[in-house]
């Protein structure tokens, strides 16, 4: 009760800060993913000629997972460096912060997913109940621990490294494209292919095109899908270490 308690107070307080002197506030999180698509769908779709069929929504639904990814692991160089004051004064599982941020993220992003259920519909798509039900929890469930293991490994780093967060930026940039976010798999050689479905947020992208865009652009998923857990409970077990290492140093070097 304890832990929840501090939680919510965390959440409250990373909720606040994230929004505050903004006069959008948390409306800027909606307009991202859509003017990303609009831009993106012009640039793929109408220039560079990718046949693919209803672009926009198979764009916005990948942007929408990928955005979610991408700001957990932005804001997570920053979480232990901007609560500094924190840290220092009060002895408590930091890792909390990071909590905390997620939730806020998924907060969003469960917003950006009714935004995406209703362009589904809007498109003409009935979203089949038996597969979000089966797809839905586990790429929630990936995605979450994806950003909380790649996250603490970040938020941990930064405190000792302070340029992490401009690596972290360029290291998105290069994930963005190697992922199957502006494009179908089976556009990629296979000998292409054998390498990328270890990269960690293939299974979810696929999940979340199969839930809301109705089309299975992988074959077997299941084997993408275990290949990424293992890649993801790795990257966790390694955060864990990562972090036990180092938080005893985070009040003096924050």
């Amino acid at each position: 009760m304890k832990r929840f308690n501090l939680l919510k107070r965390l959440f409250h307080l990373v909720f606040k800060l994230k929004y505050s002197g903004s006069y959008l506030g948390i409306l800027w999180s909606f307009f991202n993913p859509i003017i990303m698509a609009v831009i993106f769908t012009i640039v793929f779709k109408y220039i560079l000629k990718i046949q693919v069929e209803n672009f926009p929504l198979f764009l916005f639904s990948g942007i929408v997972a990928w955005n979610f990814l991408s700001a957990n692991l932005i804001n997570s160089c920053f979480t232990f460096i901007k609560n500094h004051e924190i840290i220092q004064k009060i002895k408590f599982d930091y890792e909390m912060l990071l909590m905390a941020e997620i939730i806020v993220n998924t907060i969003i992003f469960a917003i950006n997913l009714l935004i995406l259920t209703l362009f589904s519909f809007v498109s003409g798509v009935k979203i089949s109940l038996i597969i979000f039900l089966i797809h839905f929890p586990l790429m929630l469930i990936m995605l979450l621990l994806l950003s909380y293991s790649f996250g603490l490994i970040l938020a941990s780093i930064t405190v000792f490294i302070r340029d992490i967060p401009h690596f972290t930026e360029i290291f998105l940039t290069i994930w963005l494209y190697v992922s199957p976010v502006f494009y179908v798999p089976s556009m990629i050689p296979d000998k292409i292919m054998t390498f990328l479905i270890y990269n960690p947020v293939f299974y979810p992208l696929i999940a979340i095109r199969k839930i809301f865009y109705q089309k299975d652009f992988a074959g077997d998923n299941w084997n993408i899908f275990w290949i990424n857990l293992g890649v993801i409970i790795g990257i966790f077990v390694l955060s864990i270490i990562v972090y036990k290492k180092t938080e005893k140093h985070f009040p003096e070097y924050v």
